[in-house]
């Protein structure tokens, strides 16, 4: 080229060459420079080459690439500069490290275009030169599908990973990092493809993915033993679960269910174990998935240890291997030394336990590490994948307690569930959304069928149950289409499923025939799927007049223990009332004994040992209600003992949680004042003491023993009368009364007949009882009499004290105003009050005033 036709810049840069033969002192000045090289690539290739031959020319083209990136420049001159560094001397695997490097601190989405417009520049060139110094066009092309990824681009990455694999052929055969490099590459398209959604996903593409697996795997243990490839090997196990998870919920959702992906899952994870075995040079490859000492594998594959174990124990969830799925998760904690790791060990033992009591204590244990700073260990996306497992969990474990009649546990942790993500909604208030109408049992059975299809057998045992419980008196049960539904779900036969004999469908005659078929089948199933659901099934079974009263009765036995089991301790007490029910049923009245002081303990022992208030709160309402309709059942059938021991057991405990937890108190008053909605603040208020109350370790109680009656009739006299009023649903309203002379007690039990409206009387005394009021507090005094405490006085005639333990709607009554033909209650009995039996007595040694002797002048007529 004539120096005429050369910029002057170019012409000094060549007369400096000539001269000094080096061009340090040009290469301070990056505009000139960059001038100078821009024209020589374009217009003079005699002067590109010479420069290209210098190294602290290509040292100055990598910093300049560097630099660019770093400071943000447009993407081109980036790929430009990149380019021209690649093209010198061959694209080698240590170039597209150097690249990968330098853009590693980029955003991510940034970081994808400049590898589109860089591989777009040498893709009609990379082909130049031997196969040693291309190499680096496969890694490079790997590192542009990692970056689409990165950036959730699927779509994008699946064909720079198809790319790079039909260009495998360049790099070194048989050689350990071309393996290495070929795993990559289908780890890498893997999880490019399980990504795709809609018209993009097809089902060849896991077919593909799972074939590239595969011929990966068996390129890697060409190479074992070799500790650097464990690692890889666990990589390609956790890419086979990736496949047949997404199996199921994506493309072939309706050709591959829960069980036979989990399967397939477990398969792959026992495999990956044998293989990580065989590169750490063991003898033994076989053993227990989980079972390997995963601590001996170097430092950097720890990781992913934990997130191998933890994706196990979900696949061994899934496929109802409880123990595996709890031992794998119970590794993984251990091994863990990431936090997000940790969080998510704890979180799937959590999900594993089926005892309610302490399945509730792991997760508020959870809330409190979150709470405490746990995720600020961790990455962002990490916190942001936590943050929403603790949703979905917080939402599932809120949808239990809900199907548990825990109404209060379920809405704290619905609320739980709002903080961990915002854009979901909790409820709020206390109002209650329409129920929607129950589906008729063809459609329940249209439900059944497509849970077996789906292979989901909580759906599975739900619909069962649904139909046993719901529709044991809807002829509907005997169709075809709900009988081929039952025959589809029998048929099934899945690994962990206990069979047993029940009766065939064919012998169904009646509805409650084929309910009960439906209600052992689901047994079957719970047994080794479901065990949670196994006490709702019992007493189904318990209470279905198809079995004779001997089966029926071994039902509920086994449902109190199956309840018992998973600590549910109100089913507990159902399946006991349904075994009572039937001894009382057939006359063994002296058989109830043994389940009723079962049903008084378990009700001790569970609001002793319930775990958070919001359980506490929805334990004591729905047992004060079972033991009062207990005791009303005794008392109708003439146990009168049995029925006032029953109907105390919850008043003691709870009373013990108030006296050591005062805040306690007012905890259950916001939970009433929320179900009745008195307040518009009750909500907020409410979580706030329950979530703080979590915060600082839940609650903890010492032990309290149960004083006998005797010992506490004796602070009040020698011969003394306890009587309990309260309502039993459905068994009408009760006096229940105790007359102790010493250490001797008699029992007895009055049915107040016309004492429904106990809560009216009540509000209007009470309406009544300012000075210009009282004129007619009168007549309502004398209505209490006659309805509360007429039926039952006689009984009392005698006693030195007479001591009243109001339920419910009788707090708050002034019982000893009482008037009637002989006047005021309490001018024939000195009276007293107490919450429950458990009331320190001796505070009324010290103090005897707590005994009214004398009508306070507001109750005077």
């Amino acid at each position: 080229m004539a120096d005429g036709d050369m910029p002057q810049i170019v012409q000094e840069c060549h007369a400096y060459l000539r001269e000094h033969g080096n061009l340090e002192a040009w290469l301070t000045d990056d505009a000139t420079f960059e001038e100078v090289y821009t024209w020589a690539s374009v217009k003079d290739p005699g002067l590109l080459v010479e420069l290209k031959r210098r190294p602290e020319v290509v040292s100055w083209i990598q910093g300049r690439a560097e630099a660019m990136w770093t400071r943000g420049a447009p993407l081109f001159p980036i790929a430009f500069w990149t380019a021209e560094v690649l093209l010198h001397g061959g694209l080698t695997r240590e170039k597209a490290m150097w690249v990968e490097s330098f853009t590693a601190t980029g955003d991510a989405s940034r970081r994808f275009e400049l590898y589109q417009v860089l591989t777009d520049r040498l893709r009609a060139t990379h082909e130049v030169g031997d196969p040693p110094l291309r190499d680096g066009w496969v890694y490079l092309l790997t590192d542009a599908g990692e970056a689409a990824f990165k950036s959730h681009n699927p779509k994008a990455a699946v064909p720079f990973f198809e790319e790079a694999w039909e260009s495998q052929g360049v790099l070194r055969p048989g050689h350990k990092m071309t393996a290495k490099a070929i795993a990559h590459i289908a780890t890498g398209y893997t999880s490019a493809v399980v990504h795709l959604k809609g018209e993009d996903l097809r089902e060849e593409l896991f077919d593909v993915a799972l074939d590239r697996l595969a011929e990966s795997r068996r390129l890697l243990l060409s190479h074992v033993p070799d500790e650097e490839l464990a690692c890889e090997l666990l990589k390609i196990g956790l890419s086979c679960n990736q496949v047949w998870k997404n199996c199921r919920k994506k493309c072939k959702k309706n050709k591959v269910g829960w069980i036979t992906a989990a399967g397939h899952c477990l398969k792959h994870f026992q495999e990956a174990e044998r293989d990580v075995r065989a590169a750490m040079g063991e003898s033994k490859t076989y053993g227990q998935l989980g079972s390997y000492d995963y601590t001996r594998l170097p430092g950097r594959s720890q990781s992913a240890a934990a997130r191998f174990l933890l994706e196990a124990a979900g696949a061994a969830e899934t496929y109802g291997d409880f123990r595996l799925a709890g031992a794998c998760a119970r590794t993984a904690l251990t091994i863990s030394q990431r936090p997000h790791h940790k969080l998510q060990a704890s979180l799937q033992l959590a999900r594993l336990e089926l005892d309610r009591t302490t399945k509730v204590q792991h997760y508020e244990d959870l809330l409190r590490d979150l709470e405490s700073g746990a995720l600020d260990k961790c990455t962002p996306q990490k916190r942001t994948e936590i943050r929403q497992q603790m949703t979905d969990a917080s939402r599932e474990l809120s949808k239990t307690l809900k199907r548990l009649k825990r109404p209060t546990a379920a809405w704290f942790w619905s609320q739980q569930q709002a903080r961990f993500d915002p854009r979901q909604s909790a409820p709020t208030g206390g109002h209650v959304a329409p129920e929607q109408p129950a589906p008729s049992a063809k459609s329940r059975a249209r439900q059944l069928a497509n849970a077996v299809h789906r292979e989901h057998v909580p759906g599975v045992v739900l619909n069962l149950m649904n139909l046993a419980r719901d529709y044991h008196q809807d002829e509907t049960l005997l169709t075809p289409e709900v009988l081929d539904s039952l025959a589809v779900a029998d048929s099934w036969r899945p690994a962990y499923r206990q069979c047993g004999a029940h009766l065939p469908l064919s012998a169904c005659r009646s509805a409650g025939d084929v309910a009960r078929v439906c209600a052992e089948v689901a047994d079957e199933f719970a047994r080794g799927y479901a065990p949670l659901y196994r006490p709702e099934l019992l007493i189904a079974l318990a209470s279905n007049p198809s079995h004779d009263v001997r089966q029926r009765q071994t039902a509920a036995e086994q449902a109190c223990q199956a309840s018992l089991d998973v600590g549910r301790a109100t089913e507990a007490i159902d399946a006991l009332l349904e075994l009572i029910s039937l001894k009382l049923g057939t006359g063994s009245v002296t058989q109830v004994t043994a389940p009723v002081r079962r049903v008084r303990d378990i009700v001790r022992t569970t609001l002793a040992s319930a775990w958070g208030t919001a359980d506490l709160i929805d334990i004591a309402h729905g047992l004060t209600t079972t033991s009062a309709k207990l005791a009303g059942m005794l008392a109708h059938h003439d146990l009168p003992g049995l029925a006032f021991e029953i109907a105390h057991a919850p008043l003691g405990a709870l009373s013990r949680a108030f006296e050591q937890d005062p805040d306690l108190a007012k905890e259950f008053e916001l939970a009433e004042q929320r179900h009745s909605r008195q307040r518009d603040d009750t909500d907020q208020r409410l979580f706030e003491m329950l979530h703080d109350r979590v915060v600082k370790h839940g609650l903890t109680y010492r032990p309290v023993t149960f004083p006998e009656l005797a010992d506490v009739a004796a602070c009040f006299g020698r011969v003394v009368s306890f009587v309990q009023l309260l309502h039993t649903s459905p068994h009408g309203t009760w006096a229940l009364g105790a007359r102790v002379t010493g250490r001797q007690c008699e029992y007895w039990s009055c049915r107040l007949d016309d004492a429904e409206n106990v809560h009216d009387i009540r509000e209007a005394i009470w309406d009544h009882l300012s000075p210009h009021e009282q004129s007619c507090i009168g007549r309502f005094l004398t209505e209490l009499h006659a309805k509360v405490v007429e039926p039952w006085v006689e009984k009392a005639k005698g006693a030195e004290a007479l001591v009243l333990i109001p339920h419910g709607d009788f707090s708050g009554l002034p019982v000893h105003a009482a008037f009637g033909p002989y006047g005021y209650l309490i001018q024939q009995h000195r009276v007293g009050y107490l919450p429950n039996l458990n009331a320190a007595p001796a505070s009324l040694v010290s103090c005897p005033s707590a005994l009214i002797e004398r009508v306070p002048s507001c109750f005077r007529r």
